[in-house]
């Protein structure tokens, strides 16, 4: 992994919390410096929020995480409150992901599994969390309370210093959602939390890892007793998800400090549900803890069903299973049972699954590859999927598709320690950056093959004129020199380009200006 941020880099940064005074709209292209803590009544409207992971220019920090607090109902939750990540200011001083945060009282009468915190979509989260202090940190996106009249999807966190997503209580549903990178868990949910989900992809890089706990796909509890009864339980349905451990190929070396296990850990009186998914990449598979879980295990109230794992040890010595039968010792059984089309209690390689090509950390292709067992195994008949979108394999990706057709495409970036981001337009604190009106004109755009770039430049110094690709892969370096003031032009050739969207990014000293052009062949 090359320029990713350590732990102690995250320790060390500056931090700034920032609540929601009214609504607030952020652009493609802004940046923020700040946690931002919504509280209920709040309303986030986001698109395509491009963050700086490192900007030399201004030293910032990253955007820290996105704490939400909303109505929906959060029983148990007397040290949480309503929240919706990372942890929301509502009452009186209390506890939220370890995040000292004022929470707002409820009653039952103020709960409301419908509330509408607005929209959330299209959004890159990178590099985001932070440790107060040991085992005290914030998510990438935490959600605590949040009502499923949220329009939440097409969300990317990468490299998490904690969880990528957790959902403490609530009704929100989401979709197309993409950890990266995280060094906790991918997916988390507890407290009651009862949405449901369709479309998730995690990859993990083997180089991070949580140093003071372990790093899973999935991980969901009911509180933290592990003979909670305290209702609602946690239910989340989990559907279409492909999730890929440290080991995403036969050949990654995993170094043997790392802090991976399970693919999944369900305890704590959970009944967290996964269907037509796909995890691996760990040494072991799923593990069932506690009576009251594997009681809902048995009650058939917590299903698995269509689900892929793989994991390459045994658990258990000498029970050819990956399965946690040291917490269940029928666990392996339960999985296998006929009629719940789950494959791969025992050891296997990643190769077994057929994904495409995970061999390239920063282009991934989780797409299922001819003869994959992913293709054509999914089941919608269970009446629990009723509303879900049907579709014949498992995962969260067509083997129909090319990656650059899939959900995914133009809009996650996979090597955000490497693209270069526009200049950000907010300092630390909330106010404008200075800048100087520069002139940047595309014609034609869309263009084919060639496009002609027109540019000013107000001061003179050295300029950088690039362009990139939506993976953020510097494609062409039109200008990097001196230049005095003026106008100027450049031309940029895409003959051996494919279609799509390219950015270019103008920089000099104390201006900078991004934005796009369409190859279209």
């Amino acid at each position: 992994m090359t320029n990713s941020p350590t732990a102690s880099d995250r320790i060390d940064r500056p931090q700034a919390f920032l609540p929601l005074e009214e609504p607030v709209s952020v652009r493609k292209g802004e940046a923020i410096h700040a946690t931002i803590m919504a509280r209920p009544g709040d309303h986030v409207l986001a698109w395509t929020i491009e963050l700086p992971a490192q900007n030399k220019q201004y030293a910032l920090s990253t955007f820290n995480g996105l704490l939400l607090d909303d109505e929906a109902l959060n029983r148990h939750l007397t040290r949480i409150g309503m929240l919706f990540q990372g942890g929301a200011l509502i009452q009186s001083m209390t506890i939220l992901e370890n995040a000292m945060l004022p929470l707002r009282e409820h009653t039952k009468l103020d709960w409301d599994d419908a509330d509408d915190s607005g929209v959330f979509k299209y959004v890159r989260i990178e590099f985001p969390g932070y440790r107060f202090q040991l085992n005290n940190e914030i998510n990438g996106l935490t959600m605590g309370g949040v009502g499923r009249g949220t329009e939440l999807h097409h969300i990317q966190v990468s490299y998490s210093f904690d969880d990528g997503y957790e959902w403490f209580g609530g009704t929100v549903n989401a979709s197309h959602l993409v950890a990266f990178g995280t060094t906790d868990d991918h997916f988390d949910s507890d407290f009651g939390f009862r949405g449901r989900i369709q479309y998730g992809f995690g990859l993990n890089d083997p180089a991070v890892w949580d140093p003071t706990g372990e790093t899973r796909g999935f991980e969901s509890d009911n509180d933290g007793s592990s003979s909670s009864t305290g209702e609602p339980f946690t239910h989340p349905l989990f559907v279409n998800f492909t999730v890929v451990g440290p080991q995403r190929t036969d050949a990654t070396i995993v170094p043997p400090a790392t802090s991976a296990d399970y693919c999944a850990v369900v305890r704590r009186s959970s009944q967290m549900s996964l269907y037509n998914s796909v995890i691996m990449g760990w040494p072991w598979g799923l593990s069932l803890r506690d009576a009251i879980t594997i009681q809902w295990a048995t009650d058939d109230t917590l299903q698995w069903r269509n689900v892929s794992l793989q994991g390459s040890v045994e658990k258990v010595a000498g029970s050819g299973s990956i399965m946690g039968e040291d917490r269940w010792s029928e666990v392996t059984t339960w999985f296998d049972t006929p009629g719940y089309n789950n494959l791969g209690s025992a050891p296997r390689l990643p190769s077994a699954i057929g994904l495409s090509d995970m061999s390239d950390l920063n282009d991934p292709n989780p797409v299922p590859a001819p003869g994959s067992e992913l293709i054509g195994s999914a089941d919608f008949t269970n009446p629990n999927l009723a509303g879900f979108e049907v579709v014949t394999y498992r995962g969260a990706f067509d083997p129909a598709w090319d990656m650059d057709q899939q959900w995914t495409a133009g809009w996650t970036n996979f090597d955000p320690q490497n693209f270069v981001y526009p200049t950000p337009v907010r300092d630390d604190i909330g106010g404008e950056i200075p800048s100087q009106e520069i002139l940047v004109e595309i014609y034609p755009n869309p263009f084919n093959p060639s496009a002609i770039i027109k540019f000013s430049v107000p001061k003179s110094g050295h300029v950088t004129l690039k362009v990139y690709n939506v993976r953020g892969h510097e494609v062409a370096a039109l200008v990097d020199e001196h230049m005095e003031v003026g106008t100027f032009e450049q031309t940029f050739a895409g003959a051996e380009l494919p279609s799509g969207t390219y950015f270019y990014s103008l920089k000099g000293d104390g201006f900078g200006k991004t934005g796009k052009m369409q190859l279209v062949k």
